[in-house]
């Protein structure tokens, strides 16, 4: 016998158990990365010796104008969609074009408590937890952001600068648009035959084959960590010299060794062969 709401009844707790899901998975992140924080020691951290070309005195740091997100760090610089250094650019003066609109995290290059890092601000408390979890997990790993200072109330952390040009400034430098990026990285996900790879068209000499070898291997040891970067673009790859390193890991989710995970793993790797001639191994034809 069936009654008149079987149906609504049925599509009610179809929702309930899903949105019951959802609370369990977010309480279990919040946990974890609550345990992070309070084990989190800030003078156990190295100070960082960063090489880049900001070498500044004294003098030029008083000089530099106080950031406008907190009115309290230096800011050296911003950085765009790309990862690509804008000089004193305040965040009020942004042109706001489909590209700039879509960022989605402010990214600020200051000077905080004597050292030069990133300082990333956050429009949800669910970005703060994916990165701060993930670089958790990667902080033994060569090549991606260290984590310097987290500010949970105004939701910002501050990250080791990592120094270099995103790939996706080069292949603009070579001739390709944002706009050819932009869709390229949005549609490969989801369109076999769309666009044609960018790499092949634009990315004559734009890095070496001991950069491809590294850049394997660090993804390797990312996957090997636990951790699903879920934010595959050439402005998160950085060439730092012929050295590759991989910023922005607010998508990133923990890996639970399941063969659901294993899957995603092997699909991420597509995902980047579709960027760089990889050969990584997949699972799917992407």
């Amino acid at each position: 016998m069936r009654f008149k709401y079987d149906g609504v009844f049925s599509i009610f707790t179809k929702r309930l158990v899903k949105r019951a899901s959802q609370v369990l998975s977010f309480s279990v992140r919040y946990i974890d990365f609550t345990f992070i924080l309070l084990t989190h020691n800030q003078k156990q951290l190295e100070k960082l010796q960063i090489e880049n070309e900001c070498v500044l005195t004294e003098l030029e740091i008083n000089a530099l104008p106080l950031c406008p997100i907190n009115q309290k760090d230096k800011l050296i610089s911003q950085f765009n969609q790309s990862n690509e250094q804008l000089s004193h650019l305040s965040i009020n003066d942004k042109k706001q074009t489909e590209f700039v609109a879509r960022e989605r995290n402010v990214v600020s290059l200051v000077i905080h408590q004597n050292q030069v890092c990133l300082m990333k601000c956050y429009e949800n408390i669910n970005c703060l937890i994916n990165e701060v979890r993930a670089l958790d997990k990667l902080k033994k790993i060569d090549g991606v952001p260290k984590l310097l200072d987290i500010n949970l109330s105004k939701k910002q952390a501050y990250q080791s600068f990592m120094p270099g040009i995103s790939l996706a400034h080069s292949l603009i430098k070579q001739g390709c648009t944002e706009e050819e990026i932009y869709l390229y990285e949005n549609e490969m996900s989801e369109n076999n035959g769309y666009p044609k790879h960018l790499f092949k068209d634009y990315g004559r000499n734009l890095v070496s084959d001991d950069f491809i070898s590294q850049f394997k291997q660090l993804l390797h040891d990312i996957h090997k960590n636990d951790v699903l970067i879920r934010d595959v673009k050439f402005g998160n790859i950085i060439n730092n010299n012929g050295i590759p390193l991989l910023v922005d890991f607010d998508c990133a989710s923990i890996l639970k060794n399941t063969k659901e995970d294993k899957l995603r793993t092997l699909n991420e790797n597509a995902l980047f062969n579709r960027l760089l001639p990889l050969d990584l191994p997949t699972g799917t034809n992407l």
